[in-house]
């Protein structure tokens, strides 16, 4: 929760050239990599004059509530209850923001102390693909290796929460070594949990976490629970609306050097997202998807875990993990009455 303080304000100055250059963070204090700050208080310092909303964007980890106080060129974070001793943590100001001539910034700024004598680096960073990236937060459970059945995602708060960039990617840092349950959720009316009408996805694994070292995570969002009309498109063939038009194919290899015993599964969509075809690969061997709309057209790959041809997302409750997928980023060109030939699909 973000109690909002009122104070004196400094008034930016008028006149001059238009200045079009993003607001940057000119100093924070204490310094990021601080240790044995027990109950710091939090200050971020502009080189412009920032609009009084930048105090949405500020995301404390572990979750802790605070209060701001807005001082023009400035904004203050302190924290409303007892830190936890000896732990990491980051504040972060994101992207959602603008100075006062409605230009938003480049890029986020983390500051990360301890209130101990160590500072945890782990890190759990990654990208999330989604239709639309708008209100879509990361968030991350410790301790994951501990939960039991019972735990149920749409119920529970996560400490570790914070918002996406406007590319997608996402980095929690600041992170104790450790089991971590990763999810992403489309939280439009913020408050913190996953609802059963917001969009969501999960993580394909629980992410183990060292100070040296942590796998890149991708995680795929796609409709929310309540949503039950989302199924895997029909094949668009021609009909009597569209006498003239002429379908292609595709055709190619598939290549893969992991060992699993579940199918892997290309799903072919357009390039706005229209999902058209799936179709089950096998290493080694060739594949082949016929009746495709001349176009434009994207190829995914996600591992088949329980054999429906369909991505699944995971689920809430009870809990399951999401479905391996694979983003290889191949563009495949459809043309009428024409099978493009040796289109190579591998992933690692």
């Amino acid at each position: 929760m973000i109690v909002l303080s009122g104070c004196a304000l400094k008034i930016a100055p008028s006149g001059g050239p238009a200045n079009t250059a993003p607001t940057r963070v000119l100093e924070v204090f204490p310094a990021s990599g601080s240790v044995n700050q027990e109950q710091p208080e939090i200050r971020f310092v502009f080189d412009d004059y920032v609009d009084r909303s930048i105090r949405n964007s500020i995301t404390v980890m572990p979750k802790t509530p605070f209060v701001t106080t807005y001082d023009g060129d400035a904004i203050s974070i302190s924290f409303s209850q007892q830190l936890l001793p000896s732990t990491t943590y980051s504040v972060t100001l994101g992207t959602s923001w603008r100075n006062l001539r409605g230009i938003e910034p480049t890029q986020a700024t983390t500051i990360i102390f301890s209130t101990g004598p160590v500072i945890d680096t782990g890190t759990i960073s990654g990208r999330v693909v989604a239709e639309n990236l708008s209100n879509l937060i990361v968030v991350a459970f410790p301790r994951a290796d501990t939960l039991d059945s019972a735990f149920n995602s749409m119920k529970a708060i996560a400490p570790y929460q914070i918002q996406i960039g406007s590319d997608g990617t996402f980095s929690i840092k600041g992170l104790a070594n450790g089991f971590y349950r990763v999810l992403a959720f489309n939280d439009s009316n913020m408050n913190g949990l996953p609802d059963f009408t917001e969009q969501f996805g999960i993580a394909s694994g629980d992410v183990s976490v060292t100070q040296d070292h942590t796998d890149s995570l991708l995680i795929v969002v796609g409709p929310a629970p309540a949503d039950t009309t989302v199924g895997l498109e029909t094949p668009i063939h021609a009909d009597s609306a569209n006498p003239d038009i002429r379908l292609g194919s595709v055709r190619g290899e598939f290549t893969s050097h992991r060992i699993t015993n579940y199918t892997y599964v290309a799903r072919i969509h357009s390039v706005s997202n229209k999902f058209v075809r799936t179709v089950k690969l096998i290493s080694g061997s060739t594949w082949y998807a016929d009746s495709l709309v001349p176009g434009d057209y994207i190829i995914d790959v996600f591992e088949d875990r329980n054999g429906n041809a369909i991505y699944d997302y995971g689920s809430h409750y009870p809990f399951i993990h999401s479905e391996p997928f694979f983003k290889t980023n191949i563009l495949v060109t459809i043309r009428p009455r024409w099978t493009t030939e040796g289109v190579l699909v591998s992933i690692e």
